[in-house]
C-alpha cells in the first residue's frame, strides 16, 4: 500500500458545499474519502485488528497493551471479534484461534534482529563448513587414490611379474596402470646367475632369457654305462682259447675273435623333461 499525504478537508478545498460558485461534488467527496481511507489503513498497519488472520512471528501494537510493549504471534490463527484483554509483559494471551506473547518493543526488535543475525550466521557458517568438508573430502580422497596407485607402482615396477591362478585379464585392467606382456607359455621362473651342476660344470641363467628344453633326445654320451647279459647255448665242452663255440643248439661256430652284438630295441624318441608344475597367468610389466 502506498503512503500518501493526508488531505485537509478545509484547506484542500473540499468544504465548499455552501459556495454556489464552486460547490463540493460527489467526486470531490469520493476522492477525499479514498485519501482518508488510505491514510488510516497505513496507520492501522501493525495495529491489532479484529477477525484478521495472523501468522507466527507477526508483531502488532495496541494502545491497550502495557506501556512500551508489543505482542508477537506465537500460534497462527484468526483474531477474535473484540480485542483481548492484554496482560503483563512476558505473558501469553489467547485471541480467537491465535495466541500472542507480550514483549517489550525494544526486546522484540532485538530478538528479531538477533534471530535474523543468528540465522544468517548459521547459514554462512553451514555453507562454508559444508564447502570446507566437501573440499577436504575431495582432497583426502584424491590423496588416498594417488597413494594407493603409487604403492601399486612401487610393488610392480617395470620388469615385475604379475601372477594369478584365476584372473586372465591384462594386469593394466586390474591394477590400473602400466603396459604388460604375457610370458611365454610353459616357461617357469628361476633365479638368474651362474649355477654349478652336480658334475661340476657351470650353467649361466640370464634374466629375461629363455633356457632349457621341454623334451630332450639323449645322445650316446648321455646314456648310463651298462652291459647286457650274454649266455651262449652250447652242447660241447670247449677249452680256453678253443676254436669252436656253439651259440645255438646243434649250430657249430667256426669263427673266433669276432665281437658279437645283442639285438637292438627301443624307439629312439625324445623323453619328457617337464617337472610337475601348476599353470598360472603370468605377465611382465614393460612400461
Amino acid at each position: 500500500m502506498t503512503i500518501e499525504k493526508c488531505k485537509d478537508f478545509i484547506k484542500d478545498g473540499y468544504g465548499t458545499w455552501d459556495d454556489t460558485s464552486k460547490p463540493t461534488t460527489y467526486a470531490n467527496m469520493y476522492d477525499f474519502m479514498a485519501n482518508q481511507n488510505n491514510v488510516v489503513m497505513n496507520l492501522a498497519q501493525g495495529l491489532w485488528q479484529p477477525s484478521t488472520a495472523y501468522t507466527v512471528g507477526t508483531i502488532i501494537r495496541s494502545p491497550n497493551l502495557p506501556a512500551g510493549c508489543v505482542a508477537t504471534c506465537t500460534t497462527a490463527g484468526t483474531s477474535g471479534t473484540t480485542e483481548p484483554k492484554w496482560t503483563a509483559y512476558s505473558t501469553t494471551v489467547a485471541d480467537g484461534s491465535c495466541k500472542w506473547k507480550v514483549n517489550t518493543d525494544s526486546q522484540d526488535t532485538m530478538v528479531s534482529e538477533r534471530t535474523k543475525a543468528i540465522n544468517d550466521m548459521h547459514t554462512t557458517i553451514t555453507g562454508e563448513r559444508n564447502k570446507a568438508i566437501d573440499d577436504l573430502h575431495s582432497a583426502i580422497t584424491k590423496e588416498i587414490a594417488n597413494a594407493i596407485l603409487q604403492t601399486k607402482k612401487d610393488l610392480y615396477p617395470v620388469g615385475a611379474i604379475f601372477i594369478s591362478l584365476t584372473d586372465s585379464r591384462n594386469p593394466a585392467d586390474i591394477v590400473g596402470f602400466g603396459t604388460w606382456e604375457v610370458l611365454p607359455a610353459g616357461y617357469g621362473l628361476v633365479a638368474q646367475g651362474t649355477a654349478t651342476a652336480e658334475d661340476g660344470t657351470t650353467l649361466t641363467f640370464t634374466a629375461g632369457k629363455k633356457t632349457g628344453e621341454f623334451k630332450h633326445k639323449l645322445s650316446k654320451g648321455e646314456l648310463a654305462s651298462h652291459s647286457h647279459s650274454f649266455i651262449p647255448d652250447t652242447t660241447r665242452t670247449g677249452a680256453s682259447g678253443g676254436s669252436y663255440c656253439y651259440f645255438d643248439t646243434n649250430t657249430l661256430g667256426n669263427v673266433k675273435g669276432i665281437a658279437r652284438e645283442t639285438q637292438s630295441t627301443g624307439d629312439n624318441l625324445y623323453h619328457n623333461n617337464l617337472s610337475p608344475c601348476l599353470a598360472a597367468y603370468m605377465w611382465e610389466r614393460k612400461a
